[in-house]
């Protein structure tokens, strides 16, 4: 192996040994080794960091060879051979990477940068260059930015300041590390790395806010600060001139849309203004030639066909203004053309021909009409199919009308008095719906018989609402399906005298009852009649005691016998009464509500004479009537919510009851149902 030293390219790695070899460098104690300059003692304390491995093996040779012990043959030579371990030491740490970088951290030979002190004459940028190449060295990162100088931007100066506000560096502080060897215990082992760790951490603390102060006093100090503030504070206020300026442009446009915009209104006026001048002028050159072709039919009609008196002239002369006013001024000059065309005879019916198509077409009424008098048109005939099709597609029927729709049939079979219309109230009470007449009642009975198809969503939601339908607060009157007796029209009604009797409970009226289909002993079932309307004044019946008849085993029905009528005044004694037909009262609507009663439970009070059908005795307000109205929108008859319904809309009307809630809606539909009948309240 060729010596460094006469290796030929050996010269390219030579550099000046410094510093010299003084007594105290030649008296170092191997023992202090960590306490030594371990570039001095090979000579490279110039070169230090910055000297290769090369040359810390060219340094090392040169010292081992001029302080090995074998080569001293002076005796003025040093006889010293602390120092050439010295030399070892030195080049065993340089020469080892990881021991190396351990040593450079605290290298002895080079002191930490402080804050330092500019003068005037002084070069910033020198100074600060100067510090920060130095503390680079410890860097991580090899892409370190430049000081730069005065021309430097902001965004470079940002950046140099934010790579030292956050520098990262590998120094550490490990090579000052007392050794855990000269503890005699193992407690005093652990005792001295736990000392080690706490030393480096403040160590390495203070070193890097002595890095921060510096580069902090650097940034508060730096002359391109105010000339950064400077063009900023310039670059602000160009920014405001210029929104100034789109300000005071945008201000003016406005004024000058406005000013357009006052413009283009003011000519539109003054068209629209001149053209109601041009319209009042054509329009009132129109009505004076309306006028004068009025006037002219008038006369031609004065003169083919003559009134005798005033009064006929004056309501011949009404009606014509009558047929005059829907027409405009070009129908009125056709229809002057179409008089005049035809002949004196044809005239009446060439008026009555232009009474008619108005009246068709619904701009006159033909009751206003006597001198020219016409029949209202009958409207054409309806196929019965093209009808039952419209009105079943004008009225569906909800799935909760059908439903109770069939317990109604149910409920009130064939033979119960008024039974349509006892279904169709059945029908809207419980299901809140608009109420249906009794045609379509029938129809739909008759479809449902028929088999008529309905969707699967029909049918489902039908057969949900027959499960789930909880009806137990629903409190309809027990039916008994029966007959009358007498199979005769009523006749007209007339005033019952009264009978003496002792006021007792519901009156007592026999009854025919099926059962099974045959009839079966007559019966006296109490019955309570409430009214439609008051009684005439004229006749006021007393209270007649009911007798019950006698009940038969059952056989052919019993024929009941009516009870001779007295004269008022006479009552008739208590034996003589038999079981009698209930008489149709006075004044009474067709629609008499009968609502048998238990026998075993008679009513105590009778209801008096007058009271409204269903209706409370304790009379509904108008904020009570508003409050149910809302509460039936929440709640309609498809509503599917918790809990029940009807306890939901009483909830929401104040002060009154489930049931008389429904009582109130059924009271309404038969209000609404005399009304439309015709019948008065």
């Amino acid at each position: 192996m060729q010596n460094s030293l006469t290796d030929p390219n050996a010269a390219s790695l030579d550099f000046e040994e410094w510093p010299v070899e003084t007594r105290s460098l030649l008296n170092l104690d191997p023992k202090e080794w960590k306490k030594h300059d371990l570039y001095a003692i090979l000579g490279l304390g110039k070169l230090r960091i910055k000297a290769t491995p090369e040359q810390i093996k060219l340094a090392y040779e040169r010292k081992a060879e001029k302080h090995h012990p074998d080569n001293k043959t002076t005796a003025k030579s040093n006889t010293n051979d602390t120092f050439y371990q010295c030399v070892n030491k030195a080049y065993e740490i340089l020469s080892d990477p990881v021991q190396r970088r351990l040593y450079d951290s605290i290298d002895y030979g080079m002191t930490d940068s402080q804050i330092p002190k500019i003068g005037k004459d002084d070069d910033f940028f020198a100074t600060y260059g100067a510090i920060f190449e130095h503390e680079a060295r410890f860097s991580n990162k090899d892409d370190i930015p430049d000081i730069g100088n005065m021309d430097s931007t902001q965004e470079e100066a940002t950046k140099f300041y934010d790579f030292w506000y956050n520098f990262d560096s590998w120094r550490s502080y490990d090579y000052l590390d007392r050794d855990e060897a000269e503890g005699e215990t193992r407690d005093e082992q652990i005792l001295i790395e736990k000392k080690n760790r706490l030393e480096r951490a403040q160590k390495k603390k203070e070193d890097t806010m002595r890095v921060q102060s510096i580069i902090e006093r650097m940034q508060a100090t730096d002359p391109r600060t105010k000339r950064f503030k400077e063009e900023k504070k310039r670059e602000k206020e160009d920014k405001k001139r210029a929104r100034e300026e789109a300000q005071r442009i945008a201000e003016e446009q406005r004024k000058k849309e406005e000013e357009e915009e006052r413009i283009r209104k003011e000519e539109e006026e003054e068209a629209k203004r001149k053209q109601a001048v041009e319209d009042k002028k054509l329009k009132d050159r129109q009505k004076k030639v309306l006028k004068k072709e009025r006037k002219a039919i008038k006369a031609l009609i004065d003169e083919r066909l003559p009134t005798t008196t005033d009064i006929a002239e004056e309501i011949q002369n009404t009606e014509l203004n009558a047929i005059f006013e829907p027409m405009d001024l070009e129908e009125t000059v056709a229809w002057k053309k179409e008089l005049e065309a035809v002949s004196k005879e044809q005239t009446l019916a060439k008026i009555l021909e232009k009474v008619l198509a108005l009246v068709v077409a619904g701009k006159l009424k033909a009751s206003a009409f006597s001198q020219f008098k016409v029949e209202e048109p009958k409207p054409e005939p309806v196929k019965e199919e093209a009808n039952a099709q419209d009105k079943s597609s004008s009225n569906d029927w909800d799935t909760s009308e059908l439903s109770f729709l069939i317990k109604a049939m149910k409920k009130y079979p064939v033979g119960t008095v008024n039974r349509w219309q006892t279904v169709a109230d059945y029908v809207v009470m419980h299901s809140g719906m608009k109420p249906r007449s009794e045609e379509e009642i029938i129809a739909k009975v008759a479809e449902l018989k028929k088999g008529a198809s309905l969707d699967e969503d029909e049918k489902s939601r039908l057969q949900y609402n027959k499960k789930h339908n909880d009806d137990q607060y629903i409190n309809d009157v027990p039916t008994l399906k029966y007959e009358a007796t007498s199979e005769a029209k009523p006749a007209a009604p007339k005033v019952a005298k009264p009978v003496a009797a002792k006021p007792a409970g519901p009156k007592m009226v026999p009854m025919v009852v099926k059962v099974g289909g045959k009839p079966v002993a007559a019966k006296t079932v109490p019955m309570v009649v409430k009214m439609a309307t008051k009684p005439a004044a004229a006749a006021k019946p007393a209270p007649a005691k009911p007798v019950a008849a006698p009940v038969k085993p059952a056989a052919a029905p019993v024929k009941p016998v009516a009870a001779p009528v007295k004269p008022a005044g006479a009552p008739a004694p208590a034996a003589a009464v038999k079981p009698q037909t209930t008489p149709a009262p006075t004044a009474v609507k067709p629609a008499v509500v009968l609502t048998p009663v238990a026998a075993e439970k008679p009513v105590e009070d009778a209801v008096k004479p007058g009271a409204k059908v269903n209706e409370s005795p304790k009379p509904w307000t108008s904020d009570e009537q508003t409050m149910l109205e809302s509460a039936m929108k929440t709640y309609p008859p498809s509503w599917s919510g918790e809990g029940e319904r009807w306890d939901n809309i009483a909830s929401m009307v104040e002060g009154r009851t489930k049931k008389e809630c429904k009582q109130r809606v059924k009271a309404l539909i038969e209000l609404i149902r005399a009304k439309r009948n015709g019948s008065p309240e």
